[in-house]
């Protein structure tokens, strides 16, 4: 007589049994390959963020300059929206912007907390700079248009200087006390 033949359960069984162990891969290996492929990028290997995500701001600052000569050219401020770190990438002509999407997504909290926060109080920033510069446009003074952009001006780009500095692995804070003491050490 034939012996039966396994029930397919019984084969399932002895197939998972006999398989290789599924092992998750370790998140330092994770993170050890996504450095390896950052090898030659724009993208810094030990954050995993890349600065071109900062052009978006600078982008702001060079508009604030313009309207500081021309404050007709205000509108163009009101138009500017904030993107996101992954936004800005999608619709960016980076040639590296699905790793740096990729990358992003692994940054070890150490410098994505900052630069998130930092990003944070950049968009903030800028858009009570847009309220303001809205409020003063029919202002018959233009020094005050004038002083107001120098001002914000600069504090967008001390905001853009931290957000670079925990980019670039210098900084892994976004208090401006704790870099100022970083550099001055």
């Amino acid at each position: 007589m034939p012996s039966p033949s396994p029930s397919p359960r019984h084969s399932l069984d002895r197939s998972l049994s006999t398989s290789e162990p599924q092992v998750s891969p370790n998140i330092d290996d994770v993170l050890n390959r996504m450095r390896e492929r950052l090898a030659d990028t724009n993208i810094n290997s030990v954050t995993l963020l890349a600065t071109d995500y900062l052009n978006h701001f600078n982008e702001f600052v060079m508009l604030l300059d313009l309207v500081a000569d021309s404050p007709d050219l205000q509108d163009m401020l009101s138009d500017w929206e904030p993107k996101s770190y992954i936004t800005h990438f999608i619709d960016s002509g980076f040639s590296d912007k699905e790793l740096a999407i990729e990358a992003y997504a692994l940054a070890p909290p150490l410098y994505r907390d900052p630069f998130d926060a930092t990003i944070q109080q950049l968009n903030l920033l800028i858009s009570a700079i847009q309220g303001e510069l809205k409020d003063l446009v029919g202002d018959s003074n233009p020094d005050r248009i004038s002083t107001a952009v120098t001002t914000a001006s600069q504090e967008i780009r001390r905001l853009v200087d931290i957000a670079s500095a925990v980019t670039n692995g210098v900084a892994t804070t976004s208090r401006q006390d704790e870099i100022d003491q970083m550099f001055n050490s």
